[in-house]
């Protein structure tokens, strides 16, 4: 690594609109042809195949939105975190924007490095079609049921109760939307999808449910 390397951008953006059906690849790859197009001054790793030294927060899933994503990027000089997104504005478009940056030394530890949990706003239907107040009650049971982290006593279920932080559902006229803080970490990981599995298992019948609306509004150590 070359020494004057000393400096990172903790880069915030959005994957919004059409550019949710983005996979994670084609999201880093987007930035980092935005960033050397906007001629920011990245590092690179070294030996035969070089790339820059990015790094990214977990990734979405394809089809869901991200109002704060994160993206690390190791900088060969301090350059000023309002420049960065001046020519980030220019060079993404609007439903991948920078939202903002902050520049820091990058002796610290990774901003990345203790994510464990996702606050999300999920807007879900069912089939068939059941009175909301019905969802809501199933969500309402699985947020008390949360252990956030804590283990389980030995013998009991290992099911999505100990990977919720906490759950609470809202009807905003016919539809039903989950507010829910769910993990993010290697090792407490719950995707939307499991997440409804969670909540059809607390329905009285047997209900399926699909999101038709997912958005990953930030991010909780």
């Amino acid at each position: 690594m070359n020494e004057a390397v000393r400096w990172r951008a903790v880069i915030t953006y959005r994957k919004t609109g059409r550019l949710r059906y983005l996979s994670h690849l084609d999201v880093t790859r987007a930035m980092e042809r935005a960033l050397r197009r906007a001629a920011v001054r990245v590092a690179y790793t070294q030996g035969y195949n070089q790339r820059m030294r990015l790094s990214f927060g977990p990734p979405l899933p394809v089809g869901a939105e991200g109002l704060r994503e994160l993206c690390v990027a190791v900088l060969e000089e301090r350059t000023a975190a309002a420049e960065i997104v001046e020519r980030l504005r220019h060079q993404l478009p609007q439903e991948l924007g920078c939202v903002e940056t902050t520049v820091e030394p990058d002796d610290r530890q990774s901003p990345l490095k203790h994510l464990r949990w996702a606050n999300w706003r999920i807007v879900v239907v069912s089939d068939p079609p059941v009175p909301p107040e019905q969802i809501c009650g199933a969500v309402g049971l699985l947020g008390r049921q949360a252990t956030g982290g804590t283990p389980r006593l030995e013998g009991e279920e290992n099911d999505a109760s100990n990977r919720i932080l906490r759950a609470e559902a809202v009807v905003n006229g016919e539809e039903v939307e989950i507010l829910a803080t769910i993990g993010v970490a290697e090792d407490n990981y719950l995707s939307p999808d499991k997440l409804l599995r969670a909540v059809e298992a607390r329905l009285q019948r047997p209900i399926a449910l699909r999101w038709t609306r997912a958005v990953r509004v930030g991010f909780e150590r």
